[in-house]
């Protein structure tokens, strides 16, 4: 999963400060959600909250972005298509498709 930086220092196993700083260097991933999820409970300074906080965001939209991706990619005809599209309305009633607005 995570490969130590020289000695296992900083990264994602340094100190807290350090965990925030190596998430906010990278791309959301699952990588990032584990350290996020790690700092849960930690005591941060107040602008290291707000960074927390933002980093969250940041993962969230990442998140929505690749569920809505899939949507339309679930919803849209291409040529290897039969040619039933079906709606996202449809996908929901089914349930297996969850949105929320």
């Amino acid at each position: 999963m995570f490969e130590p930086e020289q000695g296992g220092v900083g990264g994602p196993f340094g100190p807290p400060a350090q965990r925030l700083a190596w998430v906010l260097e990278q791309a959301p991933s699952a990588e990032t959600h584990a350290v996020l999820a790690s700092l849960a409970g930690v005591r941060l300074s107040a602008a290291e909250r707000m960074l927390v906080a933002k980093a969250w965001d940041r993962q969230l939209s990442a998140v929505t972005a690749l569920a809505i991706a899939a949507q339309v990619a679930a919803t849209t005809a291409t040529t290897a298509d039969d040619g039933q599209v079906l709606s996202v309305e449809l996908l929901d009633a089914e349930g297996r498709v969850r949105t929320s607005v």
